[in-house]
Formats: C-alpha cells, sequence, structure tokens
C-alpha cells in the first residue's frame, strides 16, 4: 500500500535531505514502511509525551491531526525518517567521526567529542547544552516537544502531573463518608476529650 506522509510534501524532501551523504540515493530509497513508521513514532510520542491524539491514514488528500505547527512536525518527520533510514544502514550517523587508541594489542574505538561523562541525573535536559551533538532522534524530539508546549499552550489543555495534597482531621480516614459532627464526637470520646469542647 503507498504510504503518504503525514507531515512531509513528499519522497523528494527525504532525498534532498540525505542526498550529500548518499549522492546515488534516490525516491526509489525512500519505502512506504519508512513513512508509515515516521508518522507512528510521532502520534506515539506526541500521546506519550502529552497526551495529543495523532488521527491520520495514510490516505493521498487526508489531513493529519494534530496540525503542523510551526513546522516543527515536518522537521521532526524529517530527523525521524533518517533514524529509519540509518536502522536499515541506508545513511550513517557520525557527525562526531570515528577515534581509534591502539595500545599494545588493545584497540579502543569511541565517537570524538562524545562526552567521557555522565550527567543525566535529574532532568535530562541538563545534558542538552553540554553535548557536542545530537542524533537524528534526539533532534526528532526535541521538535516534538517544543511542540506539544505549543499544541498545550494554544488550546489551554496544558497536561501536567503535579500532585494534590488534602488533609483530613478526623480518624475516619480520607475519603470516608461520614458526619462530622458525629465523628468528632467519638473521637474527642476516645482520645479523652469529651468535655474539652
Amino acid at each position: 500500500m503507498t504510504w503518504y506522509p503525514a507531515y512531509l510534501d513528499g519522497k523528494p524532501e527525504v532525498v534532498d535531505m540525505v542526498i550529500d551523504q548518499r549522492p546515488d540515493f534516490t525516491v526509489a530509497n525512500v519505502k512506504d514502511i519508512d513513512l508509515k513508521m515516521t508518522d507512528t513514532f510521532i502520534f506515539s510520542y506526541l500521546y506519550n509525551h502529552g497526551k495529543i491524539r495523532g488521527d491520520y491514514n495514510g490516505v493521498s488528500g487526508s489531513v493529519a491531526f494534530p496540525a503542523d505547527i510551526l513546522n516543527l512536525l515536518w522537521g521532526a518527520s524529517l530527523f525521524y525518517m533518517c533514524e529509519n533510514l540509518s536502522y536499515r544502514g541506508i545513511i550513517h550517523y557520525s557527525p562526531g567521526g570515528i577515534q581509534e587508541t591502539r595500545i599494545g594489542n588493545v584497540m579502543t574505538q569511541f565517537m570524538r567529542q562524545q562526552p567521557m561523562f555522565f550527567m543525566g541525573r535529574g532532568n535530562p535536559k541538563n545534558l542538552q547544552p553540554v553535548m557536542p551533538f545530537r542524533s537524528f532522534k534526539q533532534i526528532a524530539q526535541d521538535l516534538l516537544d517544543s511542540y506539544i508546549e505549543i499544541f498545550h499552550a494554544d488550546s489551554g489543555t496544558r497536561w501536567t502531573d503535579e500532585s494534590y495534597q488534602a488533609w483530613d482531621r478526623t480518624s475516619r480516614g480520607f475519603g470516608a463518608i461520614g458526619d462530622l459532627d458525629v465523628i468528632d464526637y467519638h473521637d474527642a470520646e476516645l482520645t479523652g476529650l469529651t468535655g474539652a469542647q
């Protein structure tokens, strides 16, 4: 089945994105399954991180929900496509290059500019400013995070996981149904404070 991407204008945009790295890359190299997976990644991320339910069937002329804001979903689509293509070995990802060190018979390979420390404790966004480069997936997710913020700000439906606290001064336990006058009387009786009120 032909899959029309939800947020890309077509397969030529993918070719424009990767042609410098892969000069022989053509529209024929862009598989419909990669386009469908890209849209699936986007809709999954929007729901899991922003409670935004996507709706799109991949048919020509159909309109995707949610609508794109500031080309953020378009950009995420391109970077997820690059991620899909790198999974299959069509293109590769090596912005840092490979550094090789040999000591005796031991050879170690690692990406140049790769931070050799871990700062992932607490908020993972603390690591972003010190990263020398990001993967295709990280860039796509960053664009989707921006989309989610704008979507909720515009719609007034900001989703949050804030906790709520309540206090019940009686012995009944929070949420129990009971007449406070009766409960107060028996609480006072149990604690020996009957005449103190």
